[in-house]
């Protein structure tokens, strides 16, 4: 399937989906490749992105050059002049920003949650003692 024209569709489903200069709600292919555009969700095997991006990539090995991904979760990823926030991958080539990757996100995870615990038996401490 490929889409072209700066069309936005809602869900694009395929073996092969190519997008230029457009995007979906969701993309979902085994090969998927997307230049000058992006989705919300993108989901194949083979991900390639090229000037765009999408706020969650899933995929086997996700390719992404010159674009981006708030959280992308792939066995391996290339990257070339990519952002990423949250970046959970066994293998990693190229150069990239990420925010957090999955170690990061851990430790912020058992952080957070030791000072709620904290926090949440100090004001229960607190307001037993007013009774």
């Amino acid at each position: 399937m490929n889409q072209n024209d700066k069309e936005q569709r809602e869900q694009i489903v395929g073996e092969t989906v190519n997008i230029q200069d457009g995007g979906a709600a969701v993309i979902k292919g085994n090969s998927v490749s997307i230049k000058d555009g992006g989705a919300f969700i993108i989901k194949g095997q083979d991900v390639s992105i090229r000037d765009g991006g999408g706020a969650v990539v899933v995929g086997e090995t996700v390719n992404i050059q010159d674009g981006g991904a708030a959280f992308m979760v792939a066995r391996r990823a290339e990257l070339k002049d990519a952002s990423i926030l949250l970046l959970a991958s066994k293998s990693v080539s190229g150069e990239a920003r990420v925010l957090v990757d999955l170690k990061a996100a851990v430790v912020l995870g058992l952080v957070a949650g030791l000072v709620v615990g904290i926090l949440k038996y100090l004001l229960m401490s607190r307001s037993r003692g007013k009774a």
